[in-house]
């Protein structure tokens, strides 16, 4: 929508080589529009950070990655405390739970569920304060580290130490069941990348019993979940439109 309110067809979108990918086969990344490529800001005196390590992440490398970044930090002069989880959902009640100083960074050492349970303890907290996320790739997708362009410990760290950050918005998401394979009322996540449903989680939900096959697992859980053929019947309201 236009400032005169005249409506414009959406820009096609554009893809470019990527010449920092390592792959053989050629990469194409997205052209997205300005509004989805904002420069980062810097701020200061982001000193104190909260290091969030999932240790099973990743072929459960999350725990070696999380000492080399504390290291790389406190060399850098920040002080540093880190927090381990022992369970699917522990990272949120310890970033709720946590009493932290405003502008402190929750630097989360995993994939992108570690995140959200992060993201989520802290919305929950409800603090009213100016919270800074950080993202040290560990996980097996990785899908939020590749989109900030993140691959590695010492970027993020270096990341960290300038206090460059962007706006995030986020989704909240709201499930009156409860999660899959825990249907025990109502439960609120919060995502900052994507939400899906159905077949997406099915294959998501059966990769997580096969951990011990490693990433392969998602392609196994993928074909297993097309396979079972599971159907739903779903009705999509967006602002008040059933669509």
């Amino acid at each position: 929508m236009t400032d005169d309110g005249a409506d414009r067809e959406p820009a096609a979108l554009k893809f470019q080589p990527d010449t920092t990918s390592k792959k053989k086969k050629k990469v194409h990344r997205p052209v997205y529009a300005d509004v989805f490529s904002q420069k980062p800001t810097e701020v200061n005196n982001l000193s104190h950070v909260h290091l969030f390590v999932n240790p099973y992440s990743g072929k459960k490398k999350g725990e070696r990655i999380g000492e080399l970044a504390k290291t790389l930090l406190e060399e850098a002069g920040k002080t540093v405390e880190m927090h381990l989880s022992s369970y699917s959902g522990h990272l949120i009640e310890i970033a709720k739970n946590l009493d932290a100083p405003s502008k402190s960074v929750f630097a989360v050492i995993g994939g992108d569920g570690s995140l959200s349970e992060v993201i989520t303890g802290r919305m929950m907290a409800d603090l009213g304060q100016d919270d800074f996320f950080a993202l040290i790739p560990a996980g097996t997708g990785n899908s939020m580290a590749n989109d900030l362009r993140i691959s590695s410990t010492q970027q993020a760290v270096d990341a960290i130490v300038r206090g460059s950050y962007q706006n995030l918005d986020l989704a909240k998401v709201e499930m009156v069941n409860g999660l899959p394979g825990s249907e025990n009322g109502h439960t609120v996540r919060y995502s900052h990348n994507l939400v899906t449903w159905g077949l997406g989680v099915d294959s998501t939900i059966k990769a997580e019993k096969m951990r011990w096959m490693g990433p392969i697992r998602y392609d196994v859980g993928i074909l297993m979940a097309i396979m079972a053929n599971n159907r739903r019947h779903a009705t999509l309201t967006i602002d008040g439109t059933e669509m």
